[in-house]
């Protein structure tokens, strides 16, 4: 891409980041997928698994500021560290405290399960 503040061509990263997290998270797993042999919805009743907390750190703006200071440097704190996903579903936020790592936890309070096939069911 040819920036037009350089004036140069550069490589250039798209991507997305979440600006501020909200103090409950839901999260949907999209368990259906299309069969393009038959056409159909079909349900994936592969296993699933997931912790008992998220941490969405990485996932953030600061957090990808902070992996990328790190790569330039080569070197990561203890916080960047133990910022790892550990798991999806239904979650609610912890307390926060001045940009620490409770601000991007969150623990899990529920699940909703789908019994049935893809066409119908209960949750």
């Amino acid at each position: 891409v040819f920036c037009d503040k350089c004036k140069i061509k550069c490589d250039t990263v798209l991507r997305t980041a979440i600006s501020a997290l909200p103090d409950m998270l839901v999260l949907s797993l999209k368990r259906f997928d299309l069969d393009y042999n038959t056409f159909e919805t079909v349900k994936l009743n592969s296993r699933c698994a997931f912790g008992q907390t998220l941490n969405m750190k990485r996932y953030t703006l600061e957090g990808i500021e902070a992996a990328e200071k790190a790569d330039k440097g080569g070197i990561s704190t203890e916080e960047d560290q133990r910022s790892d996903v550990d798991g999806d579903a239904v979650m609610e936020g912890l307390d926060s405290s001045n940009g620490k790592m409770d601000d991007y936890q969150y623990n899990l309070v529920g699940v909703l399960v789908h019994a049935g096939v893809a066409q119908r069911g209960h949750y």
